[in-house]
């Protein structure tokens, strides 16, 4: 409403492209995995994911963060993350500090699932967090598809 950029980038030659990300699953259906921008759906709730990196990373031991919503078909409304820690960090204290951080300063109806420690966080030559490319790795490996992160 009254944003003429948004709607000239939602509305091009008559169609409109709400910024979902989607992919065919293995049987022909189509999955929506995420968001070509910061915002994470979760019904009528929207959140805005670089707030929730930015939580992530003021944690001590945290050197980069990322957060997705979980994308396997079923799973419940919960946020996920990939972490590269600080060398010669606890991860286990360190990733009880993101937990407490994240209930603290939210205060959101949203689970915090699983954490999972990452080499380096994928992102675009102009280093925008490629959250969908995450996404669709989750899928994969739920797929068993891929074991391996090459972003």
């Amino acid at each position: 409403l009254n944003a003429p950029k948004a709607n000239a980038k939602a509305f091009v030659d008559g169609w409109f492209y709400p910024g979902d990300v989607a992919r065919l699953d293995a049987s022909g259906a189509l999955q929506v995995i995420g968001r070509t921008d910061d915002i994470l759906s979760f019904g009528g709730l929207k959140l805005n994911a670089a707030l929730i990196d930015m939580i992530f990373k003021l944690t001590p031991g945290v050197q980069d963060a990322i957060c997705l919503k979980n994308p396997k078909t079923g799973a419940r409304n919960e946020i996920m993350g990939y972490v590269v820690f600080e060398p010669l960090t606890d991860r286990a204290a360190c990733v009880r500090a993101i937990r407490e951080n994240y209930q603290r300063e939210l205060k959101l109806p949203c689970f915090l699932g699983n954490i999972h420690a990452i080499d380096k966080i994928p992102r675009t030559a102009e280093g925008k967090l490629m959250r969908a490319f995450c996404q669709n790795m989750v899928l994969e490996r739920a797929e068993g598809l891929s074991d391996a992160f090459e972003p």
